[in-house]
């Protein structure tokens, strides 16, 4: 949604309203011990009491095509609404945002005030300990009329909401302040509180101010288009050249990722469990049967796939080889991440996105869960369980690697769906590979390795063995239905 105009807060005659706003922290650096939080909104109207307290939100949010002004307009796809943080298929856990109930501060003439709640929790954004959802905005919604209009993206800069930090460096330098003021992803929506599918009202602007965002460093160091500040690279983020750490052919997912989890919201990866229900690509939960790779201390390469969806507030991070599924003329392939260039079209949970930025990235920790449906939607990105071991102009017969690794797991998911304490009990190897998939993954990986006429052969092998092992319970169980029924019938009319 691209709200235009004031932004407002409290209880109006109409109703209540809020406000969610979110500040792009991904190049503040790292190791910093932030002293001091201070969040600037331009007041330019008050009512009563309004007495707004800043919370933080604890799910992530998207905006979608709507426009409208501080009374809203009606919800398209993708929308934040009162009920839905994606409308309209990923309803708040609560109606009205999903939030800590700690209040980090309380407005004061235009001003949130530095306290140790705020400066702990953005403390933990800059560390990644707690996913930057942003926050949420909430005045006095007990009095019958008491709220205030607040300057948003879409007008002056003196009008836009200002986050300031100041912070102290690891290393031997001169205390610093940081200002983000206008920058990328700077996001702010309200809407008002009813029990209608109205969406919160959108503002956003791209990066601009260029002279506030010099303040995060400015020239004296920082990534190579300056201003940015921090040193450069780090072991969070490295553009170019990395450290070489060896075979990354099965590292997956970094445990930065973020997923949807059933009764617990969004999870960083590395917190995913087996046995949990995780969002998949037809929008229901599917669940987490076993990790074909699960290693927590495994330093890895990934690409960090950014797209233009607003509501991926953490970039994807995948190996190269890992499957995500690409739209072409409306229909979706999967593909290896590898693949992927900037321009092209992800699917994302109910629709899809272009990739707008793709850097290389080193983590610690690598994990790739197995869900009975075979993908996964991680960090607002669907993704596929499995990777590319062999290109598909290998393959015969117009079969695709996801299908013949999902069928190949069809045997693991049945025997966890008569007997999950089996699946739930899953051991690893040293590498953290599940022993389950260890012999055919090194299989698979010697037959990548052969020239095409191998591959096609046995590929082409393996393709009819899968096929024999999910076709045949299929066949058996109609054959057994047919002459059950046909058995009964006789009984009927004798």
């Amino acid at each position: 949604a691209k709200g235009v105009g004031s932004n407002v807060v409290g209880m109006t005659e109409h109703g209540a309203r809020r406000t969610l706003v979110q500040f792009d922290l991904s190049k503040v650096p790292i190791g910093v011990e932030v002293k001091k939080v201070v969040l600037k909104i331009d007041v330019q109207h008050s009512k009563g009491e309004p007495k707004v307290e800043l919370l933080r939100l604890t799910s992530p949010w998207s905006s979608g095509s709507s426009s409208g002004d501080g009374e809203g307009s009606s919800a398209t796809n993708g929308d934040t609404t009162w009920k839905y943080r994606t409308y309209s298929s990923m309803p708040w856990n609560e109606v009205g945002g999903d939030f800590d109930p700690e209040v980090l501060s309380t407005e004061d003439s235009g001003f949130f005030g530095s306290t140790s709640q705020l400066e702990s929790v953005m403390q933990d954004m800059i560390l990644g300990v707690i996913p930057n959802y942003g926050f949420l905005l909430v005045g006095n919604e007990k009095e019958e009329v008491a709220f205030q209009t607040i300057g948003s993206m879409e007008g002056k800069r003196s009008e836009m909401p200002r986050l300031e930090l100041e912070y102290e460096t690891t290393e031997e330098e001169e205390e610093k302040s940081a200002v983000a003021v206008g920058r990328k992803h700077l996001l702010i929506r309200t809407r008002k509180l009813d029990d209608s599918d109205e969406p919160f009202n959108l503002t956003r602007c791209e990066e601009e101010a260029a002279a506030e965002q010099a303040a995060l460093g400015g020239d004296g160091g920082g990534d190579k288009d300056g201003g940015d500040g921090g040193g450069g690279a780090s072991d969070c983020q490295i553009e170019g050249a990395v450290e070489n750490v060896g075979n990354q052919f099965f590292a997956c997912f970094s445990g930065k990722n973020m997923v949807e989890v059933l009764g617990r919201g969004s999870v960083r990866m590395d917190s995913l469990e087996i046995g949990n229900s995780v969002l998949s690509a037809n929008g229901h939960y599917t669940k987490v049967y076993g990790f074909g790779h699960y290693e927590k201390n495994q330093k890895s390469n990934y690409l960090q796939i950014q797209t233009d969806v607003k509501r991926q507030t953490t970039a994807l991070e995948i190996s190269d080889e890992h499957m995500v599924f690409v739209v072409v003329e409306g229909s979706t392939k999967s593909v290896p991440a590898s693949s992927i260039k900037v321009g092209d079209t992800l699917l994302v949970t109910g629709s899809s996105s272009k990739v707008t930025e793709i850097k290389t990235v080193q983590r610690r920790g690598a994990y790739a869960p197995f869900t009975s449906s075979g993908d996964i939607v991680v960090s607002g990105v669907v993704a596929s369980n499995y990777i590319s071991m062999i290109p598909e102009k290998d393959l015969p017969f117009g079969v695709t690697m996801q299908w013949i690794a999902h069928t190949f797991n069809a045997p693991r998911r049945l025997l966890c769906s008569v007997n999950f304490r089996i699946c739930e009990n899953e051991t690893y190897t040293k590498d953290g590979v599940s022993t389950w998939i260890d012999g055919p993954f090194q299989a698979g990986r010697w037959l990548a390795q052969q020239n095409h006429i191998v591959k096609m052969a046995g590929s082409g092998l393996l393709a009819a063995i899968m096929a024999v092992l999910f076709y045949s319970p299929l066949v058996l169980g109609f054959f057994l239905s047919s002459k059950l029924i046909k058995t009964t019938n006789k009984k009927k009319i004798m």
